[in-house]
């Protein structure tokens, strides 16, 4: 391992571990919350904080990785300072609560993961190595909670499979399913992944499952082009009405898992209320640049932590979109659009390098998961979506058959 990847070892393994120790970053776990004095923080934002530092540090102590944030950086940067921007100045809203405004910070402080890629500069054989390091590290993890499901049970903290965790376990999955192993391995480790991933009881958390053994084998026998694309989306829209027809809280009972977790339509109905709140009652400037950092909406919702439905304060709209929206205005939501959607238009034919539609399979299927989930905020979510993002933007300078 050279030493300059050492923080990317440090950042993404600390926080699969954190995320398999703690499985909710919303849990009251002993450790896992910590005070300083100045400030409350958790565990996810101060190695996240840890490894912002240190790679501030190597851009400082280094002029040739400086050096290299400029050119395809420097959009990349704007974005940066426009995001960090928004939350400053929603402190001076009267509207906007300085309580949310501090919680949902992670959703600037993520963002930093954008330019990893600019001050590390890992080629493409380095990222396979980090990947099969970061794989084996996800596998011995999944090994010890299955373990301790089945020796203490599900309700002991190890057992338990948080959303973060198969998240990143799912994504691992994805790219594994992308190569070239053999076919009897990767059966047996789909099988895993949608298993634990049912163990987790999150729906959001199955369908990713789902979704990321489903694409790569569709994309192993059809070309990836603008037909298989929409051929894939009719059959994804065909799998939806299948699924919102059947009643699965049956299964979930005759499996002892909480069928309150299944009920799809009353869940599509609740984020269907998250997803139009934001637009009730706004002004036109409140429409173009946001309603601020600190926005929140009321509705009655499904608490997973006191087993009930009661009427929660949402800041975040559980779809990535709308919670830019709501946060950031059209304004913002453009911008993000213009960073991060233009790796996948035709017509721009600089993000074309090696493996090139392998992330951005990895980006679609994150997306997809943000959909329904608040994973732009999430330590443990974020920091993937923005690295990827950074990795497409870094490698686009270079050809196919160009080394980094």
């Amino acid at each position: 391992m050279k030493i300059r990847f050492f923080n990317l070892y440090y950042l993404f393994f600390s926080i699969a571990l954190s995320a398999a120790v703690f499985p909710s970053t919303l849990g009251n776990y002993f450790g896992f919350i910590i005070p300083l004095g100045f400030a409350t923080f958790v565990l996810d934002e101060l190695i996240l904080l840890t490894s912002v530092v240190l790679m501030l540090y190597s851009v400082v102590t280094v002029p040739k990785i400086s050096h290299k944030i400029g050119g395809y950086g420097s959009f990349l940067v704007a974005f940066l300072i426009f995001l960090v921007g928004g939350f400053a100045l929603s402190w001076f809203r009267a509207d906007n609560s300085l309580e949310i405004i501090s919680r949902d910070r992670w959703i600037a402080l993520n963002s930093f993961a954008l330019l990893m890629p600019f001050v590390y500069k890992p080629n493409m054989h380095e990222l396979r190595k980090l990947y099969k390091h970061f794989a084996v590290f996800m596998g011995v993890l999944t090994t010890t909670k299955l373990s301790c499901f089945v020796v203490l049970g599900p309700e002991f903290q190890l057992s338990q499979f948080g959303p973060g965790f198969l998240f990143m376990l799912s994504l691992c999955l994805a790219i594994y399913l992308w190569s070239d192993e053999s076919l009897i391995k990767k059966c047996i480790c789909s099988f895993i992944v949608l298993l634990v991933s049912i163990f987790g009881e999150q729906m959001s958390a199955i369908l990713l499952a789902l979704m990321c053994i489903c694409i790569p084998i569709y994309f192993s026998f059809f070309k990836s082009n603008i037909l298989a694309v929409i051929s894939l989306s009719f059959l994804g829209l065909i799998a939806f009405f299948l699924l919102i027809s059947i009643n699965l809280t049956d299964v979930a009972l005759a499996f002892k898992l909480n069928p309150l977790n299944f009920t799809i339509v009353d869940k599509l109905l609740i984020y269907l209320e998250l997803w139009t709140a934001p637009f009730v009652g706004i002004s036109p400037i409140e429409f173009f640049l946001g309603r601020g950092a600190g926005y929140s909406t009321e509705i009655f919702a499904y608490n997973e932590f006191l087993d009930t439905y009661t009427l929660v304060k949402h800041s975040l709209a559980h779809n990535f979109l709308v919670t830019l929206f709501m946060k950031f205005g059209l304004m913002g939501l453009i911008f993000f659009l213009a960073v991060v959607f233009s790796i996948f238009t035709p017509i721009s034919r600089k993000f074309d390098f090696e493996d090139a539609t392998l992330l951005k399979l990895l980006l679609f299927l994150m997306f997809f998961n943000f959909f329904s989930t608040p994973g732009i905020w999430k330590i443990r979510k974020g920091i993937f979506l923005w690295f990827v993002v950074g990795l497409c933007y870094f490698y686009r300078r270079y050809r196919v058959t160009e080394n980094v």
